[in-house]
């Protein structure tokens, strides 16, 4: 969630005031707001909705790939024609994350899946955990671990039962946990990040 508090427009005479009148329901000049990601065109956009009672701040549900985005504000009084607000993302645009990630404990008990408690997750889906064999475990969410800009951590270390640890990106669908045996996961923490 993106929210953008005191929103601006320009006065008759070039000073800067609050969109809109807070006195007024609803918004009484700028009605509609859009975040746009490259090519910054009204097809790449998110809208954005004027909280109530408070009709300069304005919420946009910004999830998944579109945290990596390249974002610029624009406005519209008619939800037709919209204007750019350079005074939010400048000229290139702004992101909000360089990267998406997905951090957990996972525990993982006999011949279960390994059960995340998941601290972070923008990757904009959720991972399903499975048990392929003793130790391998697979994470699958479609479409999420690109080529050569996927990291994991940690990708290889010892266990304190002497067993190895190993997390590695088996295709764009699925990231591999090999443990070698089972009941080796106990709040164990991982992450992966995913960059644009």
């Amino acid at each position: 969630m993106i929210v953008i508090v005191n929103l601006e427009r320009l006065s008759g005479d070039g000073y800067k005031m609050n969109a809109n009148s807070p006195l007024v329901t609803p918004p009484s000049y700028i009605k509609y707001a859009q975040l746009r990601y490259t090519p910054f065109t009204s097809a790449q956009a998110i809208q954005g909705t004027f909280v109530t009672g408070a009709y300069s701040t304005v919420e946009f549900d910004v999830t998944g790939a579109n945290l990596t985005r390249y974002l610029k504000l624009y406005t519209s009084t008619d939800g037709t024609t919209y204007n750019e607000v350079k005074s939010w993302g400048g000229t290139d645009g702004i992101r909000q994350k360089e990267y998406l990630t997905y951090s957990a404990l996972l525990t993982q008990t006999t011949t279960n899946a390994p059960v995340p408690t998941v601290l972070e997750n923008t990757l904009g889906g959720t991972i399903v955990w499975t048990r392929t064999g003793q130790g391998d475990y697979f994470a699958i969410l479609a479409g999420a671990f690109t080529l050569n800009k996927t990291w994991l951590s940690p990708a290889n270390i010892v266990l304190i039962s002497g067993d190895n640890f190993s997390m590695l990106r088996t295709d764009s669908n699925i990231v591999t946990v090999i443990t070698q045996s089972d009941n080796n996961l106990d709040n164990f923490p991982i992450e992966m990040r995913v960059y644009p």
